[in-house]
């Protein structure tokens, strides 16, 4: 989620790492089952995560690769649009940006005033990267879930591996033009080894809520908009030996986290719903064939409070839709291919994205437009990175005039991937898609948001020439 972008102007979920008893499916908990309980402030934080992160701009040192028209092809390996030529304006007038011309200091002109359909309405191209981070201290270092608020900040969890110490929960943030915030590491068990999964700005309480895995156990996180650490407490289910929460989302009266965990000895996934003040509502977990280990791998809610989330079992993925009151089961779409994330759009049906495999491409990145309940698909379109190995989807978003985001990754060769962002409208036509990269390596992207502006922002790991992880977070134009 994995994702998850502010409510009421869009809807979204992503995340790649994963996330109630022997009774029946949809039944749902009750607090007795397990509970979530948020105590006080435990552990040390460490206002300064790392040496100087790197910050870069597209207009410097980025390599993009960006493409504008939206009846090109979906093959994302596009070189970069050539600037049209200064076509000139009529005797006498005065060139201005929308006067459909591309005049000098423009890079397109497409006579509108619509941000993120390729040109944007200051006449430069859709889809531009204003800034990366890359982050860490090269010990498999991993960025794994990413939010934004109401002022357009952006904020990214992860893990931050320090050799022959611990791991530690990676914070950091940026505002809308990459300026640093904050970067702190949260040692919550002072020595124990705890991993940042997801995490969600909550608007009603002006709050970051982090889903942290600690040595086999699911915790959940608060800090405020500034970084303080605020509260963290144990998620448990009656019988879990294991519990991941894996994904986190907010939802119009509360927020839901899912995962996935060893429960009563049989691997099941787990969904838990929190109320607006943060206490547990209901908590379902099931197993799911038709593999052994089911687990939840994405979440979104809709405006009704509903839930619905998409699921990994075996080479097989699952969508489920759940009640918001209960957590009963309203709709199930079993046997498909393998999903990572899950958007909703306006008019109730889904976006989910996932790879696919090709014959002499490997796996492509998908995204596909569903129905409502999630079994039937109504389009679906294929990125395919240049060296037709396998690709990797890990985020989908859908905006209040049905435009899709997705992210994820475009191998080049065996050890090199670009990280990916493209935007789709609500047919499945492709308005621009822009591939990047910093430096030479492998750009892993695990997680997308897009903020009130339409921007997106990615978070992932990438992989240098050394082969060890740093965390990398990179903002872009609608």
């Amino acid at each position: 989620m994995k994702t998850v972008a502010l409510w009421l102007s869009l809807t979204s979920s992503g995340c790649f790492d994963p996330t109630k008893n022997d009774q029946a499916e949809g039944t749902g908990g009750s607090s007795g089952e397990g509970g979530s309980s948020m105590g006080d402030a435990s552990g040390s934080v460490e206002t300064t995560a790392t040496t100087a992160s790197t910050a870069t701009t597209a207009s410097t040192t980025m390599s993009t690769s960006a493409t504008t028209s939206a009846t090109e092809s979906a093959d994302a390996s596009a070189t970069a649009t050539d600037t049209v030529a200064d076509s000139g304006s009529s005797e006498g007038s005065v060139p201005t940006c929308g006067d459909g011309n591309v005049d000098d200091g423009e890079e397109c002109d497409d006579a509108d005033d619509i941000d993120g359909n390729g040109c944007n309405n200051d006449c430069h191209v859709s889809g531009q990267v204003v800034w990366c981070v890359i982050d860490g201290d090269f010990d498999e270092d991993n960025g794994a879930g990413i939010s934004a608020d109401n002022l357009g900040n952006v904020y990214a969890t992860g893990t931050l591996f320090r050799q022959g110490i611990d791991e530690d929960v990676y914070i950091g943030s940026w505002t809308p033009d990459g300026t640093e915030r904050f970067r702190n590491l949260y040692d919550l068990s002072e020595g124990g080894y705890e991993r940042g999964n997801d995490l969600v700005y909550y608007g009603s309480a002006d709050d970051l809520f982090v889903t942290v895995a600690q040595d086999g156990f699911a915790r959940l996180v608060r800090v405020s908009t500034d970084g303080m650490l605020e509260n963290d407490g144990a998620q448990s289910v009656t019988g879990a030996t294991f519990l991941e929460a894996h994904a986190i989302t907010v939802a119009p009266n509360g927020l839901y986290w899912a995962g996935f965990g060893s429960i009563n000895g049989t691997s099941e996934f787990v969904v838990r719903r929190l109320s607006m003040f943060i206490a547990e509502q209901w908590t379902v977990h099931a197993s799911q064939g038709p593999g052994n280990a089911p687990f939840y791998v994405g979440l979104v809610a809709d405006p009704l409070d509903d839930v619905y989330l998409v699921g990994v079992s075996g080479p097989q993925g699952f969508i489920h839709h759940r009640s918001s009151v209960d957590g009963a089961l309203l709709d199930n779409a079993t046997g498909l291919p393998q999903l990572t994330a899950i958007a909703v759009a306006g008019n109730g049906e889904l976006v989910v994205v996932g790879p696919s495999f090709v014959n002499g491409q490997g796996d492509n990145l998908t995204v596909t437009r569903r129905s409502a309940d999630g079994n039937d698909e109504i389009w679906s379109v294929d990125f395919n990175g240049a060296a037709n190995l396998d690709d990797r989807a890990d985020g989908v978003a859908v905006d209040g005039d049905d435009r899709i985001v997705v992210a994820g990754s475009l191998a080049d060769s065996d050890t090199s991937a670009q990280a990916f962002v493209a935007r789709l409208d609500g047919d499945g036509a492709v308005l621009w898609q822009s591939a990047f990269s910093d430096e030479a390596g492998y750009y892993d992207v695990n997680d997308l948001v897009v903020d009130g502006t339409g921007a997106p922002s990615v978070v992932g790991s990438f992989f240098g020439q050394s082969g060890d992880g740093q965390i990398f977070v990179c903002h872009l134009t609608p």
